[in-house]
């Protein structure tokens, strides 16, 4: 996971569960990944009173999307959120047919643990 310095910030528009990627529940309390777009960039992110993870991304074409970064809040660290943010984008990708390119070093990882998502990922 990495932090992002100079921090932008974006006014993410709310997204209904129909669009690109739906609302899932992932674990029984509070963990639902939300996927957001807006001006070329995309979100997904699992929102608890603590903070929220967040997954940025990049889209270049329909095609393909880049993995900026991800980041999770140290308060929720070693729980799987940001492991649950990458496999919301891989089921997107699956779903919608694009490609990704792993530029996070999170995602670079977890891509090297999944033989299984490699035709998913693009250098």
């Amino acid at each position: 996971m990495s932090s992002r310095a100079g921090s932008e910030s974006w006014n993410w528009p709310t997204v209904s569960p129909t669009s690109r990627c739906a609302t899932r529940r992932r674990r029984p309390l509070s963990d639902e990944v939300t996927y957001e777009e807006a001006g070329g960039k995309g979100r997904y992110h699992i929102d608890w009173p603590e903070g929220s993870a967040e997954l940025v991304t990049s889209l270049t074409s329909p095609e393909l999307v880049i993995a900026e970064h991800t980041e999770v809040p140290k308060a929720l660290e070693g729980q799987g959120l940001a492991k649950q943010l990458v496999e919301a984008l891989v089921q997107d990708a699956r779903e919608r047919h694009f490609r990704i390119v792993a530029l996070c070093p999170y995602v670079k990882a977890q891509r090297a643990k999944h033989p299984e998502w490699t035709g998913l990922f693009t250098d």
